[in-house]
């Protein structure tokens, strides 16, 4: 098992997370009030998730219109300065009223979101920067189904085992549910 190049793709073997990462978002926008139709201008401390630590920060312009605005992002790395334009869209809802989105200011992306995230030196959509959230990296729904009685094993074992196709198809059923159990095995193991 195991040949050349069968390990993790990542240090660690794990996407970089959303938590783990700083960014902004339209809630974070409308908390300071920068939805509102005018000219806004100010710093903003970016803080992750995962441990509420400040971390980037950065300053802004914001020209915001009644359904519409542009925000510019200015921020240094490593004694870079840097900045990123990011458009600020509307969209009508069923409703009434509008939703407030901002577009990904990466060439090629343009993708609405709720928020952008900063890593590699610029601003981006999640998809854009390949995260993921840390609860999709800690459970699986299938094990979550098995322990919850999704797959009743004294029953399982009380159907009589036929030959032919159905016998492959058993086979390939106690296969499956050897394999969750594994799985569930690997997720709640001792720690030691």
């Amino acid at each position: 098992m195991g040949g050349p190049g069968s390990g993790p793709r990542r240090p660690g073997g794990r996407r970089p997370t959303v938590e783990a990462t700083h960014g902004f978002s339209v809630c974070d926008l409308r908390r300071l009030g920068l939805l509102a139709p005018g000219a806004h201008v100010g710093d903003l401390t970016l803080r992750r998730l995962a441990d509420d630590r400040p971390g980037l920060t950065v300053l802004y312009t914001a020209l915001i219109g009644g359904d519409s605005g542009v925000l510019c992002v200015d921020y240094a790395v490593a004694g870079i300065l840097l900045a990123d334009t990011v458009r600020v869209v509307t969209t009508p809802c069923h409703f009434g009223g509008r939703r407030w989105d901002l577009l990904c200011p990466r060439r090629g992306c343009g993708r609405r979101a709720e928020a952008l995230y900063f890593g590699f030196w610029f601003f981006a959509c999640r998809r854009c920067h390949g995260l993921t959230y840390d609860g999709t990296q800690s459970r699986d729904r299938r094990v979550e189904s098995y322990l919850r009685g999704g797959f009743d094993e004294a029953a399982f074992d009380a159907i009589p085992k036929k030959p032919g196709t159905l016998a492959l198809r058993w086979k390939i059923i106690d296969r499956e549910r050897r394999r969750l159990a594994r799985q569930w095995w690997r997720l709640h193991r001792p720690a030691g």
